[in-house]
């Protein structure tokens, strides 16, 4: 799976090792941490059939427990997802990342506040 690639690349962060989650993790979790959900996925075809490139888009949130602090865990996070293209990773060539988003947002919960970061992006890669 791509995810796991993913999830490998951005634990690398400072910070991040062992806090990038799927979909969801409970509230007592310490930050930062990452929660990432794939929202679509496009397998090309040509006339022949399938011709090995898949897009997958992701949704990644980024939660911290200060504005500064989550602004410097985001360019982190950034500045690994450009890294990517090009590479190889498990079994799949990257062909291309692209950020489509980027917004931010507080979750306020019982007088507890949560910054958050919400990176849409895009991964083309080749099976291989």
């Amino acid at each position: 799976m791509i995810e796991k690639q993913l999830v490998i690349k951005l634990g690398e962060v400072t910070g991040l090792s062992n806090r990038v989650f799927p979909l969801l993790t409970k509230q007592t979790q310490d930050v930062p941490y990452v929660v990432y959900e794939r929202l679509q996925t496009e397998r090309e075809r040509g006339l022949s059939g399938h011709v090995g490139l898949v897009t997958v888009y992701f949704q990644l949130d980024v939660v911290e427990k200060s504005y500064t602090n989550l602004k410097t865990v985001i360019a982190n996070v950034i500045a690994k997802l450009k890294t990517l293209q090009g590479l190889t990773l498990g079994g799949y060539v990257i062909q291309s990342l692209k950020i489509d988003n980027e917004y931010e947002a507080v979750d306020d919960d019982n007088d507890q506040k949560w910054y958050r970061s919400t990176i849409e992006l895009s991964i083309s890669y080749n099976e291989v």
